[in-house]
């Protein structure tokens, strides 16, 4: 360990051209990443809703199905509409009410129960069924929704499992960036208030953010990730390994007033960041590789990336930071500033004087923090994750108010069954 930190010292040009360069195959990594918007995907293949899926996907070529609600629209426009979709590429088939009765008769003749199916108690609203050829995830089925969408005007409400994760997938896409420099400008700030240079929290954040590319960049050998492993992981991967940057940045500091050159105390400060990370990571990594034992290999995939993702972290700190520092230490300490941390020292002697009164208060609130966790209310729908104003949750509240109806279930029936 010792040879290496000295070579990381004394060749900090070179360590961080080969950090850079090896960016450009992390890049191409996560852009060639095939992300799965698809949650039941992530289900155990022996649950019977899962063989459900799978038997009409394969049998019935139906795994994928939306409801198109239509307000206020004369049937002969409804009919040409329906033309239209079933037009659409990768749509199997449209299903309305003119498939059963001429729209020419009077809705008054038509039969209840197909009254009841396609259109809604005051006969404002009137529901087609569009199937798909492949499943919901799927690209083609994607762009089916898409093309779907581009014939509609705005009294018509499409919805659906496919719908939902056409606008997920949209939704997570486009805010992703949104909130990870959110995350990073607060990273920043924090970074400042710790340290004593405006120019430090900047480099510690580099190093991080290299970290992060690396790791979202070798998700390529999963084959795919989840969309909700792709949003959370660069946080919780900063947030995470942020306190490594700082330890060694800390220990460097310590070093530096032993040794004559900086170089030789930037070795030292590697050596022992190393020990102690390797250590304090171990526990973050084992979590992490917790998850992988669920049954719901969602776990797994975030599991997998995580613990990926702190080795890499680890690396990155105590490899590619320690060039950054070396190089960048002079304009470092040209712009250093007092501590915006204020000293806890009455703070601390009183806790510490304290400190049975402190326990028991904290072991009293562990009884009602007890109780309040066990009743949170935990919901499992994908609508719910969705704002309200977005297409897919409009249309699912409208067939909820105008048809009393929020999802649909299929049963299959073996045709060894008896009529």
């Amino acid at each position: 360990m010792k040879r290496i930190a000295k070579f990381i010292a004394y060749h900090p040009k070179t360590i961080t051209i080969i950090a850079v360069l090896l960016l450009i195959p992390a890049a191409i990594g996560y852009i060639n990443t095939f992300v799965n918007y698809d949650i039941l995907s992530y289900l155990p293949g022996d649950l019977d809703s899962v063989k459900g899926e799978n038997e009409l996907d394969e049998t019935f070529n139906s795994a994928s199905m939306s409801f198109l609600v239509i307000e206020d629209m004369p049937s002969k426009d409804v009919a040409a509409l329906k033309e239209k979709i079933a037009k659409v590429d990768n749509v199997s088939s449209v299903s309305w009410v003119n498939d059963i009765a001429d729209i020419s008769i009077p809705q008054e003749i038509i039969p209840q129960a197909v009254k009841d199916i396609f259109y809604s108690k005051d006969g404002k609203c009137t529901m087609m069924l569009i199937q798909y050829k492949y499943k919901a995830v799927t690209d083609e089925t994607m762009k089916a929704i898409e093309d779907v969408r581009g014939l509609l005007n705005n009294q018509c409400f499409l919805s659906g499992m496919g719908v939902i994760m056409k606008d997920t997938r949209d939704l997570a896409d486009s805010q992703a960036p949104i909130f990870i420099a959110i995350a990073i400008a607060i990273a920043l700030v924090v970074m400042t208030f710790c340290m004593e240079s405006w120019v430090e929290p900047w480099v510690l954040l580099a190093a991080l953010c290299m970290a992060v590319v690396y790791n979202m960049g070798t998700n390529l050998i999963f084959g795919q990730i989840s969309y909700i492993t792709q949003c959370i992981a660069a946080i919780l991967q900063l947030g995470v390994t942020m306190d490594y940057s700082v330890f060694l940045i800390d220990r460097f500091e310590e070093e530096k007033p032993k040794y004559a050159d900086k170089r030789d105390a930037m070795a030292s400060a590697i050596q022992g960041a190393f020990l102690s990370l390797s250590g304090s990571s171990l526990t973050t990594i084992f979590g992490f590789l917790a998850l992988c034992f669920m049954d719901l290999s969602l776990g797994k995939d975030i599991g997998l990336v995580m613990a990926k993702g702190v080795v890499f972290g680890v690396l990155t700190v105590t490899i590619v930071l320690p060039a950054l520092v070396l190089q960048c230490d002079k304009i470092i300490h040209k712009y250093r500033h007092r501590s915006f941390i204020p000293k806890f020292d009455k703070l601390n002697n009183f806790v510490i004087n304290h400190k049975k009164v402190w326990v028991a208060i904290f072991l009293v609130l562990f009884i009602p923090s007890y109780i309040m966790q066990s009743n949170v209310n935990v919901y499992y729908s994908m609508d719910r994750m969705l704002p309200d104003d977005i297409g897919c949750i409009a249309a699912l509240n409208k067939m909820k108010e105008e048809f009393n109806m929020a999802t649909s279930h299929f049963i299959i029936v073996d045709d060894s069954l008896d009529a």
